[in-house]
């Protein structure tokens, strides 16, 4: 998991005066959504709402392999110029991470090696991040040493023999907790130091999940899915929990949130079932999955406690909705009332030729900053598209020109016959 939604939002900044230019606008932070035919982005800086941007013909790309090549959590630098009212990026920088001079480095394979062959005393993996994202996700066995606590502390928070391996990390993209934390160790008299190459990024890219700590589940609430049986959940469960046993996966593809951004922690009878269910789920494209290692054991030792009876079955992004979220109940009532309020489809143009609601304002995603003067101030606008994540983007948008807006989070299918369904 990197650093993501649901209160577990990254503190970044908005910098000026780059690249010689006075009137331009650089701003950092992380991929929240992307639309990749809209050519657009959503950019979660340290704003409430988060930035919607786009890139045509003109933007510059670098540190990355061919152009538009985003991805979600992506750490970028993207210059707006001196027009940025336009939402069109000047620039597009992948954020890379630096290690400092004198300390070495060590791949996620080196790591494996380095666990397996290691007898006796075992490195220490020092997660640098400040301890709410630890919580969020981390590499299992890792133990948290905040970069932002360590210089006041660090007789208490590192180990005292100077000469056992640390291995520092963090999300391992830019924004340089390991390697400030890294230095202050080797000031400090440690002589065995190193830093995780692409930290918590490359290793949840090498193909693992990070490891959810209870007291995130506790605080944040993120959506919770137990692949246990039936029999064993029932016997006890973590409350809110959704329980899906590992057979039955498949078979509830869609059941589950269509804002494939959201944060998934899963948990069942044994790890193996569940990174089995993880490796599934993520084929499905979500990009947010940690697994709370040991399941309901884990969750006891931690001094929490078990609901019994049967479990739920639907899936709860309680901790995901905010204002702006409409369910299908509320889509509804908007749709019948024309006075009040602006249904905006902001769809592909081919998908909204195929099909549609007849009074709604059509502006596709890749035109809706170009054209947001035609929306009617005057009403509350409701926004719908192929999928929630797209709708949210154009919500963003609208929030920043403080528009009165509101967007259906679920899926609209559109049937021969003028009728539809919404999901």
């Amino acid at each position: 998991m990197h650093r993501k939604v649901s209160g577990i939002l990254v503190s970044l900044f908005a910098a000026f005066l780059f690249s010689g230019n006075a009137d331009a606008e650089v701003v950092k932070g992380r991929v929240r959504a992307v639309a990749g035919e809209a050519e657009a982005f959503t950019l979660k800086t340290d704003a409430e709402t988060p930035l919607f941007l786009q890139w045509n013909s003109k933007t510059a790309w670098k540190n990355f392999d061919k152009k538009g090549a985003i991805r979600i959590n992506d750490p970028l630098l993207v210059d707006l110029g001196s027009k940025h009212e336009n939402h069109v990026a000047v620039t597009v920088e992948r954020v890379k991470a630096t290690i400092p001079e004198g300390i070495g480095s060590i791949t996620v394979a080196e790591l494996d090696q380095l666990l397996q062959a290691a007898k006796g005393t075992l490195p220490v993996i020092a997660d640098a991040r400040p301890t709410e994202y630890f919580e969020a996700g981390h590499i299992k066995g890792a133990v948290s040493v905040p970069f932002g606590r360590l210089e006041k502390r660090i007789f208490t928070i590192l180990p005292p023999d100077k000469m056992q391996p640390i291995i520092f990390y963090d999300e391992g993209a830019g924004w340089g907790e390991a390697p400030k934390a890294a230095t202050i160790a080797r000031k400090a008299g440690h002589k065995n130091i190193r830093i995780l190459a692409g930290g918590l990024t490359a290793w949840s890219e090498a193909g693992r999940f990070p490891a959810a700590s209870s007291g995130f589940i506790r605080k944040a609430k993120p959506a919770v899915i137990d692949l246990s049986s039936f029999y064993v959940a029932t016997k006890g469960h973590i409350e809110g929990a959704a329980n899906i046993s590992l057979d039955q996966l498949k078979e509830k593809q869609e059941s589950f949130p269509l804002e494939k951004h959201l944060p998934l922690v899963l948990y069942g009878e044994n790890d193996s079932d569940v990174l089995q269910g993880g490796e599934i789920i993520r084929k499905w494209g979500y990009s947010n999955i940690s697994i709370l290692y040991g399941g309901t054991r884990e969750w006891q030792a931690n001094a929490e406690v078990l609901e019994s009876g049967p479990p739920i079955e639907v899936i709860s992004t309680a901790s995901a909705s905010h204002g702006g979220v409409l369910l299908a109940n509320d889509f509804k009532q908007a749709l019948h009332s024309p006075k009040m309020v602006e249904i905006v489809d902001v769809r592909s143009a081919a998908e909204q030729k195929s099909s549609g609601f007849t009074k709604a304002k059509k502006i596709p995603l890749a035109t809706l900053a170009k054209r947001i003067k035609e929306l009617d101030r005057d009403k509350i606008q409701v926004i719908f598209a192929a999928d929630g994540e797209r709708a949210e983007m154009a919500y963003n948008l609208l929030k920043a020109k403080n528009f009165r807006a509101n967007y259906f989070s679920g899926k609209v299918e559109f049937e021969q016959d003028g009728k539809y369904k919404l999901h």
